[in-house]
């Protein structure tokens, strides 16, 4: 009995392998053993089944999008889902490269209340804050905001919006096709949010960095395309 609880984990793994191997992210991976480590190997196995599974998701539901602003608003929306975020925002940079402009909020549940409009991040050096951080040093911020939190943070309105007593924001910096940075993508959540533990893991930022890169190409595409058909 012993030797077939252990032997039978042994057996499976390598047929679920074979279906990621084969581009099958649909049936997961539900394993118990009662070893340790096959059943570590069985939860990472499955963590990489989702995270692939989602990443293609995201280039199928981008790469028919040829409208700028319906890929924005589809690129955040696919994120957000993909990192079971509350809200997200995307800033752009501006065509004079002076300022941040924030684009419409998108909500999970799509029920939030009151104001959501956010104020542009200026790069004149008038200003300091931890969005403003994150793009000047193309580096990934995570920012918590409390309930006593007060004041002209750019992410305020935001909290307040989806009812929440403290906000986590992971902010990631948006980088074109030569490194230069583009905007800023910021993923929000609650602390009613059972997703937040697992999205402030190194392996789940490392997924929504790929997912932030890959996004930011295809808005360059985009845009690139969009200009060259108004010069015709």
């Amino acid at each position: 009995f012993t030797a077939n609880q252990v032997a039978r984990p042994m057996r499976i793994l390598p047929r679920e392998a074979r279906d990621i191997a084969g581009f099958n992210f649909d049936e997961e991976i539900n394993i118990d053993s009662i070893m340790l480590e096959v059943d570590q190997l069985a939860r990472s196995m499955d963590t990489m089944r989702v995270t692939i599974g989602n990443f293609f998701s995201l280039i199928k539901s981008l790469s028919g999008e040829s409208d700028i602003d319906r890929l924005l608003d589809r690129v955040t929306d696919e994120t957000m889902k993909a990192s079971h975020a509350d809200a997200a925002v995307i800033y752009l940079l501006a065509d004079n490269e002076t300022e941040l402009n924030a684009q419409s909020p998108r909500f999970a549940n799509r029920e939030a209340s009151g104001d959501t409009s956010l104020p542009a991040l200026t790069l004149d050096g008038s200003s300091s804050n931890r969005l403003l951080d994150s793009f000047l040093n193309q580096e990934v911020v995570i920012e918590q905001l409390g309930k006593d939190q007060v004041g002209d943070h750019p992410l305020l309105s935001l909290r307040d919006a989806l009812g929440a007593e403290n906000l986590t924001a992971i902010v990631l910096p948006l980088t074109n096709r030569d490194n230069a940075g583009s905007g800023l993508l910021c993923l929000l959540y609650s602390e009613r949010n059972q997703s937040l533990k697992n999205a402030l893991s190194p392996e789940h930022i490392g997924f929504t960095q790929a997912l932030s890169g890959f996004a930011a190409v295809s808005m360059e595409s985009r845009q690139l395309l969009k200009m060259q058909k108004n010069l015709l």
